[in-house]
């Protein structure tokens, strides 16, 4: 298996509230390996999450455009499966990044 990661984008259609400190209502605590295909966007050369995403295949994560208009194809690490953002995580880099042709990142919906 490949180490590197393709990561392709939908358009963001979601609209982020004024308090950025909102946490998900409802949900529950996940078990380490839970959710293996839960994946965190971290710069390259740090540990700083930036985005969520999914594997959807063997080497495809999909994720929002919005973090990701502007950054080189090399440039994030991608660790599955974790729960919390911090701790010990494998990552691999990422290949290519693929953004929806209709983003706008402005708006941060489609044209």
């Amino acid at each position: 298996m490949s180490s590197v990661f393709k990561i392709i984008n939908i358009p963001s259609i979601l609209k982020f509230p004024a308090d950025r400190n909102e946490r998900i209502v409802g949900g529950q605590d996940a078990s380490l390996g839970q959710i293996p295909s839960q994946a965190s966007l971290r710069s390259w050369n740090t540990t700083f999450h930036f985005a969520g995403g999914v594997l959807i295949s063997n080497r495809w994560v999909l994720s929002v455009a919005q973090y990701l208009v502007g950054r080189a194809n090399n440039s994030i690490n991608i660790a599955l499966g974790l729960v919390t953002l911090s701790g010990n995580f494998t990552a691999r880099r990422s290949d290519l990044i693929v953004v929806h042709q209709d983003f706008n990142p402005t708006t941060r919906e489609n044209k």
